[in-house]
C-alpha cells in the first residue's frame, strides 16, 4: 500500500477508514491501552475496518517520517 492509496478518498470526501487512519497517525501518542477498541468505538468501524484504519495509519506516519 501506498501513501497515495491511503490518502486518496471516494469522491464524497467521506471515508471512515481513512478518516480513522488519518486520526490515528496525528494522535497515536495520546493512545492508551488496545487500538482496535478505540478506533472502533471513535468511528464506528468493524474490527476489520479498524484493522485497516491501523494498517493505513502505519503507512502515513512512515510516509510523513521521510
Amino acid at each position: 500500500m501506498t501513501y497515495q492509496q491511503v490518502t486518496s478518498n471516494p469522491p464524497n470526501g467521506l471515508c471512515p477508514v481513512n478518516a480513522a487512519a488519518e486520526w490515528l497517525a496525528a494522535h497515536r501518542g495520546e493512545c492508551k491501552g488496545a487500538l482496535i477498541p478505540q478506533v472502533r468505538e471513535r468511528f464506528g468501524l468493524s474490527n476489520l475496518e479498524a484493522i485497516e484504519a491501523l494498517k493505513r495509519a502505519n503507512v502515513l506516519r512512515h510516509a510523513r517520517a521521510m
